[in-house]
């Protein structure tokens, strides 16, 4: 499976045929900019252009676990830990936040970046 992000949510292609699985939404009309899934296979993570960070499941009916304000502008780049429970936003805002994925508590943010932190 590879994500895809669009206005509002996320596209789910299966990779061998090329044909869409699912579409997912964020709950709004604001631009999905990255997307990320954990090594498992078990959690998405999108990070929006509202500085919005949003975890789901990967299997249907797709429950979205956990929604992150994350930043005040732009996610640019969302990525999880190896073993899937640590997931990285990084932003406009020069400050990249790691958060813990099934709850969305944020666990610290990492500042001293001189511009956008990009993936």
């Amino acid at each position: 499976t590879v994500a895809a992000g669009s206005m509002g949510g996320i596209s789910l292609w299966d990779a061998a045929s090329g044909s869409k699985t699912a579409s997912l939404s964020i709950g709004s009309d604001r631009i999905v900019l990255c997307a990320a899934i954990s090594a498992d296979g078990a959690l998405l993570a999108a990070g929006a252009e509202d500085g919005g960070v949003h975890v789901f499941e990967m299997e249907a009916p797709y429950q979205r676990v956990a929604k992150m304000e994350a930043h005040a502008v732009a996610v640019r780049c969302v990525a999880f830990s190896r073993d899937g429970k640590t997931v990285l936003s990084g932003s406009e805002d020069s400050r990249a936040v790691l958060w813990e994925a099934a709850s969305g508590r944020q666990l610290y943010t990492l500042q001293g970046h001189g511009s956008w932190v990009l993936g």
